[in-house]
């Protein structure tokens, strides 16, 4: 709905309510959709169907669960690295590194089906990682962890972008962005609502009259 947004390195807080538009967002940016009109354009490329030079700088870690239940967290993870082309001791390594990102690695052959949803959202963040990404796209990642997880999380998320990356991360939830973050993106039904520094919105929201009902 005539959004335009340009981003650009470090973390980027997409926020907005259920339904706004943030999951749609995502999937034009990893092309898994295209945009019935306007364009995207990734690392000065345009988003485009068979463009790998893009698409292998980005991380992806979906809202919905993307796991094969019965598999083990490694084998689940060492077969999407074999996709990319990893050799089978290459990709159980590299699933291995990312296990021990996101604090899995003592769980690394427990089922998917027999994990709790914070746990299965922290494998869902490994396998975004595991070609170490220039984009990372996170869409509600925290939902369902418990205060630890999320803290380490969070401490990723930040060092991804001290490290020159861009994270956007998206969530309905104002507190767990701020945490990472005062560059937020607000959206509400596919459209900008506001964009900038958190002090700045507050400052525009605080001065709109307002009633109370």
């Amino acid at each position: 709905s005539g959004l335009d947004l340009e981003v650009h390195a470090g973390v980027i807080g997409l926020l907005g309510p259920n339904g706004s538009g943030k999951s749609t967002f995502m999937r034009l940016l990893t092309g898994l959709i295209r945009p019935s009109r306007g364009t995207v354009e990734l690392f000065g490329q345009p988003v485009t169907h068979g463009r790998q030079d893009v698409f292998e700088k980005i991380g992806y870690a979906p809202g919905d669960d993307i796991h094969f239940e019965t598999e083990r967290a490694v084998d689940f993870l060492a077969l999407i690295a074999s996709l990319g082309g990893d050799s089978r001791a290459a990709s159980e390594r590299r699933a291995d590194e990312v296990l021990d990102e996101v604090g899995l690695l003592a769980a690394r052959k427990k089922r998917l089906n027999s994990m709790s949803k914070g746990m299965r959202q922290r494998v869902k963040v490994a396998q975004a990682l595991l070609f170490d990404p220039q984009l990372l796209l996170l869409d509600e990642p925290l939902n369902g962890m418990d205060p630890v997880s999320r803290r380490q999380t969070l401490d990723l998320v930040r060092r991804f972008g001290a490290e020159g990356r861009t994270v956007v991360l998206a969530s309905h939830v104002l507190h767990e962005v701020e945490a990472v973050t005062d560059h937020l993106v607000l959206i509400h039904h596919g459209r900008l609502l506001a964009e900038g520094r958190l002090g700045e919105i507050r400052e525009l929201v605080d001065r709109k009259p307002r009633r109370l009902v």
